[in-house]
């Protein structure tokens, strides 16, 4: 752990111990009322929901706090980010969005074109997620209202669409049961201090299934459903990737730098550093432009 020293650093240092994360592969930076955590999650990507967990309880219990907690594949690029939440000034209630996104202000400026800066100098990333808070009562605790802009955005526009397709595809029918309607308005009427509670994600649930569900299950720990797609993209995906995004083809769109993306390709393939996220974006944004707007190059 790098920390920064403030009082607010011990704090900080506390929540991490108490989120179960450990001191290697974690960066915290700390002020009088702003704590940033940022946290490797090159093995253990679970360690990233235990520290957000914790640090969501601890700020709506400390409110003078504005606690960030961002995630990062490598090390390297924790300590170059973990200060982005500050400088962009993002609220408290949108921390739980931060480690969603995965190009600094700094990266955006080398990989847009001024003409792509031009346009979106005054774009709001989080505008869905503010628009969703938006229509939350402040009366709301903190974590509710969190809880309700990722019913509106995360879940509706991502998690379920790629549950349908991708079952669908495979001629499966898949079902949600904890969003049957009176489990949702059940669920929304607690507070959530009954949801995440001395670090335990889903508290009241866990609580209200012991005896029926073997204990091992109520305590194992959250599995994502992440794909390999840094190694496809050194394999596999090498020769797609290479046509999509081939230097003739970014100069000719005008959007991107060429000499950036494939900087980025460069190092990825080498295995210096981990850039799948953003060049599969890129990638699947150029098959959208092929697609839809006729680029063949």
């Amino acid at each position: 752990m790098r920390i920064r020293s403030h009082a607010a650093s011990l704090i900080a240092a506390s929540l991490l111990v108490a989120a179960g994360a450990g001191l290697a592969g974690t960066s915290v930076t700390a002020s009088s009322d702003k704590i940033e955590i940022g946290v490797s999650i090159a093995f253990t990507d679970y360690r990233l929901d235990w520290v957000n967990e914790v640090a969501a309880e601890f700020e709506a219990n400390h409110p003078e706090y504005d606690i960030v907690v961002q995630g990062f594949d490598d090390y390297e690029s924790l300590l170059q980010s973990v200060t982005l939440a500050a400088q962009q000034g993002d609220p408290p209630a949108i921390a739980q969005y931060r480690w969603m996104t995965f190009l600094s202000a700094e990266a955006k400026g080398r990989l847009y074109s001024p003409r792509l800066q031009d346009a979106l100098v005054s774009a709001d990333v989080y505008r869905p997620v503010r628009d969703a808070l938006s229509r939350v009562s402040a009366q709301h605790d903190l974590l509710n209202r969190q809880l309700y802009a990722d019913l509106s955005v995360y879940l509706a526009d991502d998690i379920l669409v790629k549950v349908d397709r991708m079952s669908m595809a495979t001629s499966l029918e898949t079902r949600a049961p904890f969003l049957d309607a009176d489990v949702m308005e059940l669920a929304f009427s607690m507070p959530g201090r009954l949801k995440i509670k001395g670090g335990t994600r889903k508290y009241i649930l866990k609580k209200a299934l012991e005896g029926m569900v073997p204990p091992a299950i109520l305590a194992r720990p959250k599995e994502g459903f992440s794909i390999p797609m840094k190694t496809w993209l050194r394999r596999e995906l090498t020769p797609l990737m290479e046509r999509l995004l081939a230097p003739a083809r970014i100069r000719a769109g005008g959007l991107l730098e060429a000499r950036e993306v494939a900087r980025l390709i460069g190092e990825h393939r080498a295995g210096r550093a981990n850039h799948a996220h953003v060049l599969f974006s890129l990638m699947v944004f150029e098959r959208w432009r092929e697609e839809f707007a006729g680029i063949l190059i």
